[in-house]
């Protein structure tokens, strides 16, 4: 399975504040989504999808994606019903698989020190 990943430039003397963020951030991922944020976010999300079927290369990378990735073609009406079927507790449990602490990793590149303090903020 493949886990999000993400990436952060920052001064080096920045990097325990970013580290701090990040981790509140995936915490907060975790926890249930609130109707309001799930309605703005399946909005955005049919929004980016019908904006894309405006150009006929993205339809055709469309087509190709479902049947090469799924098998099969759905309509873009069969997938705007899927993505108002979903659920805060199908986002719950996506977050659950995806955002596993025991998986979480870091990685810092450039001058750093408190290795141990970073480790040590990367619990949940």
């Amino acid at each position: 399975m493949r886990f999000p990943g993400g990436l952060l430039r920052v001064e080096p003397k920045k990097t325990r504040d970013a580290v701090r963020a990040v981790v509140a951030e995936i915490s907060g991922m975790r926890e249930e989504v609130p109707p309001a944020e799930l309605h703005k976010a399946k909005e955005f999300t049919k929004g980016r999808l019908m904006l894309r079927m405006e150009d006929t290369r993205s339809v055709a990378a469309w087509l190709g994606a479902q049947e090469l990735l799924l098998g099969q073609v759905s309509t873009i009406d069969e997938t705007v019903q899927k993505i108002d079927d979903v659920t805060s507790e199908d986002v719950a449990r996506v977050a659950e698989r995806m955002l596993d602490p025991d998986k979480l990793r870091l990685a810092v590149v450039g001058p750093h020190r408190g290795e141990k303090t970073l480790q040590k903020m990367l619990k949940f």
